[in-house]
């Protein structure tokens, strides 16, 4: 009609961003509705009142939808420029072509930094985007694989059945397609909802029944004998007391170290406080050598073993020389075994173990932990009589803590519940728009099998068995997708046990067999219903 290459592009990119700021303006509408709910729910349990929601979510969240737009909507109309209008008017528009791997490209790579940006942490982001693409491989190995299936068994089966089937087969890139897009979003949807509350409990469950609840420190060494006879007492165990040594790293491999000698944070607090080092010739439970040897009964003095995470932050490896301060005087340490701890046990662990008699020459003050009497009046009188014949110890009462901070982790997991509905919702629409995008030549071929003499109930059946086997495959490889995903973040990146659910699996997989149903049907509602003929006019 007369409209050059760039004003149509323009159109089109103009008519992207302005859905985008619609978008934008609803989500956020939504948001602070959403975000008032789930403050008077909150005071309604019993949790503080949360603040007043801020600017600066609003922005993050108006950053991602338009970083969406700019990544998936606009590189696909740039190839406009290169599409001849004859071309389109004979629906000959080819196959891919350089702009689509490039769109694609684009698409991937605001993917991955919209992962990194919201995970806030690189395993995690890097966990999700590998289970991702896994699973896009996977989809489209099934597809294949599928298809060739159906190709050997279609001989044998009812009419509807083999017309059913046949879409599936029929359309191969399709197929493979929207299996490989609503495995994703399912893999999404259970990430977000079952496997998150499944790593909520994983990590309240973590903790032993008989875990410590309580620290006792700043013992001096003639005191040890009297602070086992009171704990004893108290509970009945004879408690295990740990030399503790205070001192300051100055120098790694001779070469002095400060504040400013490393870039990240944890490793700058190592080196500006002072370290807590220990002896002993037994592995302590929950720590696992992962380099080195531990150096057990050794007569030769001068070993070390550094706990994994101490050892990563300062760049630190075997054979490294530690120098540390001791209060003036200075003593140089060999790394000769890197240790795994177990810090969530509550049980005492150190940073630094030496061999026995390394640091005798030093001050030091003694650690236990130990289960406290569960009767408030008995943990009361153990206090009492500690404070009273040992007035320098300190005892922690870290149970109270962990209540605290679990009861905290509950409220956080109720309010993501609430938020999961959010996703729950977006997670539906995803759903409808992948088997949307087929919906014009479902609707031509539902017109010519009409024309062909098939009923409208042969028809309806078989389209509702396709969607069925979707829906079934796309649930099932999407629990598979988030249960790896959620196996590796519980491993990896919190530490904790994960435990597979089976339940999990069967709402993954019939909730979105019954999506992938609901949005075909409505889909192909008006297509049943209207006459064949008037179809294949409106779409030819």
């Amino acid at each position: 009609l007369g409209a050059s290459r760039a004003k149509v592009w323009f159109l089109f990119a103009a008519q992207a961003l302005m859905l985008g700021t619609c978008g934008a303006i609803l989500g956020l509408l939504g948001a602070y509705l959403g975000q008032f709910a789930l403050a008077s729910a909150m005071q309604y349990l019993g949790a503080l009142p949360l603040p007043w929601p801020g600017i600066a979510p609003a922005l993050r969240a108006v950053a991602v939808g338009f970083v969406l737009i700019l990544g998936f909507a606009l590189p696909p109309l740039l190839a406009l420029a290169n599409v001849s209008p004859l071309k389109v008017l004979r629906r000959d528009l080819g196959t891919g072509t350089a702009w689509g791997w490039l769109s694609a490209a684009v698409a991937f790579a605001a993917l991955i930094g919209l992962a990194a940006w919201q995970a806030g942490n690189i395993k995690i982001g890097t966990t999700v985007l590998g289970g991702a693409l896994g699973l896009l491989v996977v989809s489209g190995v099934v597809s294949a694989g599928l298809i060739a299936l159906l190709g050997r068994a279609l001989g044998g089966m009812s009419p509807v059945m083999r017309l059913g089937l046949s879409n599936l087969r029929r359309r191969k890139w399709s197929t493979g397609l929207q299996l490989a897009c609503l495995s994703l979003g399912v893999m999404s949807l259970f990430l977000l909802t079952q496997v998150s509350s499944d790593l909520f409990d994983a990590w309240r469950k973590a903790m032993p029944a008989d875990a410590p609840n309580r620290f006792v420190i700043n013992l001096f060494p003639d005191q040890r004998a009297e602070a086992s006879k009171i704990i004893s007492e108290a509970t009945g165990k004879t408690p295990d007391l740990y030399p503790m040594v205070r001192a300051r790293l100055t120098a790694i491999n001779g070469k002095e170290v400060n504040a400013d000698t490393y870039t990240e944070a944890r490793a700058k607090r190592l080196v500006d406080r002072e370290f807590n080092l220990s002896m002993g010739d037994r592995l302590l439970a929950g720590n696992t050598i992962v380099d080195g040897t531990w150096h057990g009964t050794s007569v030769v003095l001068d070993q070390l073993s550094l706990e994994v995470g101490i050892a990563d932050a300062l760049k630190t490896k075997l054979g490294d020389t530690l120098t540390f301060d001791f209060g003036g005087a200075s003593r140089t340490l060999k790394i000769t075994s890197v240790r795994k701890v177990e810090w969530d046990s509550f049980r005492v662990n150190f940073f630094a173990v030496t061999p026995l008699k390394t640091l005798d020459d030093y001050p030091s003050t003694y650690i236990t932990s130990i289960r406290a009497p569960a009767s408030a009046q008995a943990a009361q009188a153990f206090n009492s009589k500690l404070a009273a014949q040992i007035p320098n110890a300190l005892s922690i009462d870290v149970g109270e803590i962990v209540n605290k901070v679990q009861e905290i982790v509950g409220q956080v997991a109720k309010a993501l519940q609430f938020v999961m509905l959010f996703s729950l919702a977006a997670g539906l629409l995803v759903l409808y728009a992948a088997v949307a995008t087929t919906q014009d030549e479902r609707r031509y071929d539902t017109a010519v099998l009409r024309v062909l003499g098939a009923a409208r109930e042969q028809v309806r059946k078989a389209a509702m068995l396709e969607f069925a086997l979707l829906g079934a495959l796309a649930g099932a490889l999407g629990a598979v997708g988030a249960t790896l995903t959620g196996w590796a973040i519980a491993r990896r990146v919190l530490d904790v046990p994960y435990a597979w659910s089976a339940s999990s699996w069967v709402i993954g997989v019939v909730g979105a067999m019954l999506g992938v149903l609901i949005a075909g049907w409505l889909g192909m509602r008006k297509s049943l219903d209207a006459s064949p003929l008037q179809t294949i006019r409106s779409i030819s």
